[in-house]
Parts: structure tokens; sequence; C-alpha cells
């Protein structure tokens, strides 16, 4: 007996998993996903028996783990503030973890210039994400 995701939310991956059947039941145990999103479906399948669609269910995110860049700063002038840079708090598979709401600190890296940062350089996330960590 098989068992594979039949619905999947837009661009997540189909995978199969198999078990053996005993006394008419086939357990899976161990099935996880990775990407969190809303209505999936499982399928079984077995040989030439009809095949079983599951109700839909939900995978909610991880806890978060990393903050990632989902705007990149752009070049800029000295003195002006830099186009919105935005960061983003993800679980360990890359999906956003809207719940996170820390506070979220850019600094320059060390530099050779001595250049130093103005404006704000520290904001609470909002949903797992800033939509403007820059300058106010």
């Amino acid at each position: 007996m098989s068992l594979a995701l039949a619905t999947t939310p837009a661009g997540r991956p189909s995978r199969a998993d198999g078990a053996s059947a005993a006394s008419g039941e086939a357990t899976f145990s161990g099935i996880w996903l990775d990407k969190a999103g809303t209505g999936y479906t499982l399928a079984a399948t077995s040989g030439t028996l009809t095949a079983a669609t599951s109700s839909a269910f939900d995978v909610a995110p991880g806890a978060t783990t990393r903050l990632v860049y989902r705007t990149q700063p752009a070049n800029g002038v000295a003195g002006t503030p830099l186009a919105a840079v935005v960061a983003e708090a993800q679980d360990a598979f890359g999906n956003l973890t809207p719940a996170f709401t820390g506070a979220v600190r850019v600094a320059l890296e060390a530099n050779g210039l001595g250049a130093t940062a103005g404006g704000t350089t520290q904001v609470d996330a909002i949903g797992g994400w800033r939509p403007s960590a820059t300058s106010s």
C-alpha cells in the first residue's frame, strides 16, 4: 500500500511513502511535510483497490530559526535613506513564521571605510516580517 500527497498547495512537491498492510489496515508513521500550507490531502492506493483520499488538512510553519532578507539592500547615496530593506523570520524549512513579532536589528558589518549606519536600525517584526527596516 502506498500513500502520496493528492492535493498540495501551489508549488508544493508530492511525496510518497509505503507501508505494509496487516489485518486489513496499513499504518503510516513518521510522515511529515516540509512546507506550510492549507488544503493538503493524502491519497492511499493499493493495486486494483479503489483509492481513498483524505479530508483536507493544513500544515503550520515550525519554530522560527532564522532571519533572511526578503528584499536585499540596494545601492544608495551617502546620507540618503536606502530603499526599503525587508527581513523575514523563517523556520528551518524556509517557511515564513507569522507568529514571530520580535525585535529585528540591522547593523553595518565591519568595513574598511569606517562607515556608520544611521536612521532606524531596529524594528519589531509584524506577522513574521517587517515591510521597512530602514530609516524612518
